[in-house]
């Protein structure tokens, strides 16, 4: 999972009663038919109650056009790859347009929080001028790994709370160690600048 911030500060979780609905969109980027719906998984990980959420199918070209209108954008995971031939008349044309859509939303909508996972933080990788690539190992990864969490994130208050019991109560100490699914034959394998 890659969370793109655009260098601004961490998200304030403090939610008011006067400051009403956030508006967040999902950018579906699978088009198997197994995994028709499965926007509805990132909602209810991510999503409180109040929230307005969209849905676009970004494998059909959909994707929002009033970005500074959004709090969020989730970027599903694909069977598609980031890297490789995305010609204009392709089934895949619609990548590289989302990547530039991405970068938009990065360098010009500051306040749009960005969260992909499994394709979508390799098309955010990629699309900031990180390396995606083949799995080193030379295989399909998939099941549960242990990561080693960088001191940033272990500093970062929208972490606390995405980890922890509460959507709106930060636990206080989060362990050094996280264990994530993972299903990926690419994987962004050099970071882009000044990503941590």
């Amino acid at each position: 999972v890659l969370n793109c911030d655009s260098g601004h500060s961490n998200l304030d979780f403090e939610r008011s009663s006067q400051q009403g609905a956030m508006r967040f969109a999902v950018l579906n980027c699978e088009d198997a038919e197994k995994w028709e719906g499965s926007e509805h998984i990132w909602i209810s990980a991510v999503g409180c109650d109040g929230d307005v959420w969209e849905h676009y199918r970004a494998y059909k070209g959909e994707f929002p056009t009033e970005l500074e209108t959004l709090d969020g954008l989730v970027l599903t995971g694909s069977h598609y790859n980031v890297t490789g031939s995305h010609d204009e008349d392709s089934q895949t044309a619609w990548i590289p347009r989302l990547a530039t859509l991405m970068k938009d939303v990065l360098e010009n909508h500051p306040n749009v929080r960005v969260l992909g996972g499994c394709f979508g933080s390799q098309l955010l990788g990629d699309a900031l001028g990180g390396t995606v690539a083949a799995n080193p190992k030379g295989k399909f990864v998939i099941g549960s790994e242990e990561l080693q969490l960088e001191p940033a994130i272990l500093e970062r208050e929208d972490f606390k709370y995405a980890v922890g019991r509460s959507r709106y109560e930060a636990i206080e100490e989060l362990p050094e160690r996280l264990r994530v699914l993972e299903s990926h034959g690419d994987q962004v394998v050099e970071l882009p600048g000044g990503a941590q």
